[in-house]
């Protein structure tokens, strides 16, 4: 992953709630962070839905494993979620 999605992510989890930021493994957190532009601010609208934002891939595909592994609340979410990646694939 490079460092400019690793910023986008690091922006991204600022506006996150902190219920669902608790939920992620401070390690996980710590890359992110350790990882990022320090002087870089993507520029991302928290008004408007990430996919209609120009996100890079790497940040797509970070926030859905971070969705699978971490926000999921069940099992039947979980396999929603990959249903969902599955058709992306195609």
């Amino acid at each position: 992953m490079n460092a400019k999605a690793y910023s986008e992510v690091a922006f991204i989890l600022e506006c996150v709630d902190d219920n669902l930021k608790n939920k992620i493994p401070d390690t996980l957190l710590e890359l992110v962070n350790k990882k990022k532009i320090k002087y870089y601010t993507p520029n991302i609208d928290i008004n408007k839905p990430l996919c209609e934002q120009n996100l890079e891939h790497d940040t797509l595909v970070f926030l859905a494993m971070l969705y699978y592994n971490c926000w999921c609340e069940n099992a039947n979410e979980k396999q929603e979620i990959l249903e969902i990646l599955k058709m992306n694939e195609k």
